[in-house]
């Protein structure tokens, strides 16, 4: 199955069998996406839509993939979390990462 939303042009692929979550924290602010294993709930992979704000022109203003991979992701080392970066990538004005 797939993610998508149209109207901020992204989309993502997660397993077969896998459940889908969507969360809105704030009535206009975008959703938090997750897809998990019902069996394993622990198993996820999600996705963050962050607007940038008016005082940063860029997504370049947070640094590189690098400097704004630190906020996605818990720090090593954090009891019973864990994850692993697969991919990231500069697509012209948005970060991707896998």
């Amino acid at each position: 199955p797939t993610y998508a939303d149209e109207s901020v042009g992204v989309s993502f692929s997660y397993p077969e069998g896998w459940e889908l979550s969507k969360q809105q924290f704030a009535s206009n602010g975008p959703p938090l996406v997750v897809a998990y294993d019902p069996k394993q709930p622990s198993i996820n992979a999600f996705l963050s839509l962050q607007p940038i704000c008016g005082d940063y022109p860029t997504l370049g203003s947070f640094g590189n993939t690098a400097d704004v991979l630190v906020n996605l992701l818990p720090p090593p080392g954090t009891p019973g979390l864990s994850s692993e970066v697969i991919k990231t990538e500069n697509k012209g004005s948005r970060y991707l990462f896998d």
